[in-house]
């Protein structure tokens, strides 16, 4: 996955694209719930890591803070804010065979 490259910490209006790696903060009627979108192939539900491929990060491509989006189990969400990849991230990241390539 290709990180964002975050010049400033207001620079939280950047659009989602695919192959960005980012953590989105989102609200619906069952609450915020955060998550981080990466390659097509990285997965970790425990540390809430989606691929850009799957129905919730294609619904939100293309989405800035405040923006909504349609979730795939029906209902609306909103995109709370848009953060460069923790450190917790970049570690897992870096155990991952194809990080090494």
């Amino acid at each position: 996955a290709r990180e964002v490259a975050w010049e400033r910490v207001e620079d939280l209006n950047t659009v989602l694209k695919v192959g960005d790696g980012v953590t989105v903060k989102i609200m619906s009627k069952d609450g915020e719930r955060t998550y981080t979108i990466l390659g097509e192939w990285d997965n970790d539900p425990a540390l809430g890591i989606i691929a850009n491929r799957t129905s919730l990060a294609a619904n939100m491509l293309g989405r800035r803070v405040d923006e909504s989006f349609d979730l795939p189990s029906g209902g609306v969400a909103r995109i709370v804010s848009i953060q460069p990849l923790s450190e917790e991230i970049r570690a897992w990241m870096k155990v991952l065979p194809q990080a090494n390539a």
